[in-house]
């Protein structure tokens, strides 16, 4: 039978057995075909090119399954910035009196509106000149329509390790692998968190009954959240506690053993507070607040103000004074007064601004996990899109931090700060590989078949035959290249 251990306190270690090896059957042959198969590309597909484009200069062509459609990944993003051209417009904003204090409305084109580009954008100077020159002297405003919507917003999930070296690297600049080796030690030498190298962001239901135990075990370890355990309520039951949503492993969280604060060094209290405050967060009440909206007629013109009023502030008091895990961008803070249509309301300037089109971000270690394990929202194509949606990812929560580390070491991707860009070398070994191998989405479709293996809709050997089949092919490639140079 498969085992499962955990620790009760500093002495008692139990068991549970849990089901038995037999059920495990094709996780097994998963991995198995994962490793072979990547054995048997990175193997060849090295030597082969290597021999063959590489030999004179005695460079090494490393390929790999993961790491070159992630090395392709950062070229790419690199290229796209490089290439940027920014698209200059104009926004047209109004600031409102709303009787304590004002607000800001923006303008909104009509459907027949001349002057925008594809995006909706206005971009003809003549035309932004014209409505400025036409706002300019109105000195009122008319609520057409006001709105009030009731929200809530549920505790943010447990972490996966994708999650956490993500907001590790946003908030310490950590890499992937100082977070995961970091996670990793407070698993396996304190025994302060659970098993790191999780993509699943749910907890068993079994466990919420532990969490009085979880919560004192962190208010003794980390001083600066014994306040917050104080406050929180083990009654309540999030919707991260949800069975059918485990895989093999699930969310990080702490253990019910505490430890010395002072035990921890400065990389383990960080990634310990973290943590710790995800899984304070389930047990506070849902934050809730009402979205607002304004549509003006503003000198015959739509002008619509965005705000947000908290009612309750739920389990975002944990983030009071932290970097909020889910804040919303998309709403504004603003608070909008209370208005009804027909009411006229006092406009105290308009302005138009000149803007330009932003360039996506460089990545960095945390955002290139992300894009790994999420890799359907770095994929232009709409078919595939839909098709790695369901979260394939390339490489695995275990491997990922290894493969951004290894590119590093072969000075195939390169850090400036925090950012994280392909060399030249990087950049020239991408123009000698296989499309396919260098391609991410076919890369996520490999995953998709070995679940197939997985799950027992294919066979292992099956697998393995189309690879070597896959990798023969582009040996003959690089043999008849090899051959024409000769």
């Amino acid at each position: 039978a498969c085992l499962h251990w955990g620790y009760v306190n500093r002495s008692n270690l139990f068991w549970t057995v849990v089901k038995p090896n037999s059920q495990f059957q094709g996780m097994k042959l998963a991995a198995l075909g994962r490793s072979r198969a990547d054995w048997l590309l990175g193997m060849n597909l090295t030597r082969a090119l290597t021999l063959t484009h590489g030999a004179k200069e005695r460079k090494l062509i490393a390929v790999g399954r993961v790491q070159t459609p992630t090395l392709a990944l950062v070229a790419e993003r690199d290229r796209t910035i490089k290439n940027f051209k920014a698209v200059p417009y104009f926004v047209i904003k109004a600031e409102v009196s709303g009787g304590r204090g004002s607000f800001t409305a923006l303008w909104k084109p009509s459907d027949q509106q001349e002057g925008l580009d594809s995006e909706g954008r206005l971009v003809n100077s003549a035309v932004a000149k014209s409505l400025s020159d036409k706002l300019k002297p109105t000195k009122t405003a008319v609520v057409r329509t006001t709105e009030t919507v009731a929200k809530k917003l549920a505790q943010p999930r447990a972490f996966s390790l994708a999650d956490i070296q993500l907001e590790a690297s946003n908030k310490y600049g950590f890499s992937a692998q100082e977070t995961l080796d970091t996670c990793q030690s407070l698993y396996e030498i304190h025994k302060a968190a659970s098993y790191p190298r999780s993509d699943c962001q749910y907890l068993p239901e079994s466990q919420f009954n532990d969490a009085p135990k979880v919560l004192a075990a962190i208010a003794k370890t980390c001083p600066k959240l014994r306040e917050l355990v104080l406050k929180a309520d083990p009654t309540i039951k999030s919707q991260t506690w949800n069975d059918k949503k485990i895989t093999a492993h699930h969310g990080i969280i702490p253990t019910q053993l505490p430890v010395d604060w002072a035990a921890l060094n400065d990389k383990e209290q960080k990634i310990y507070e973290l943590i710790g405050l995800r899984y304070l967060a389930q047990f506070f009440p849902v934050h809730q607040f009402n979205s607002c909206s304004i549509d003006l007629d503003l000198g015959s013109e739509l002008f619509v103000g965005k705000g947000k009023t908290v009612t309750s502030l739920g389990w975002k008091i944990v983030y009071e004074h932290q970097t909020d895990p889910d804040s919303d961008k998309t709403e504004s803070d603003q608070i909008l007064p209370s208005a009804k249509s027909g009411d006229i309301l006092k406009v105290l300037k308009t302005e138009t601004k000149n803007e330009l089109t932003k360039p996506p971000a460089y990545f960095t270690e945390g955002t290139l996990i992300a894009a790994m394990e999420k890799i359907h929202t770095v994929v232009d194509n709409p078919e595939y899109k839909k098709y790695l949606k369901e979260g394939d990812g390339i490489g695995t929560p275990a491997t990922r931090a290894a493969i951004i580390s290894e590119l590093k070491r072969k000075g195939y991707l390169e850090t400036k700060g925090k950012k994280i860009c392909a060399s030249s070398d990087g950049i020239e070994l991408l123009k000698l590989v296989p499309e396919l191998v260098r391609n991410p989405i076919l890369t996520a479709v490999f995953e998709r078949k070995l679940r197939d293996v997985e799950s027992g809709k294919s066979t292992l050997s099956s697998f393995i035959e189309s690879q070597q089949k896959f990798i023969l092919q582009e040996i003959n490639k690089a043999k008849a290249i090899n051959n024409g140079l000769q």
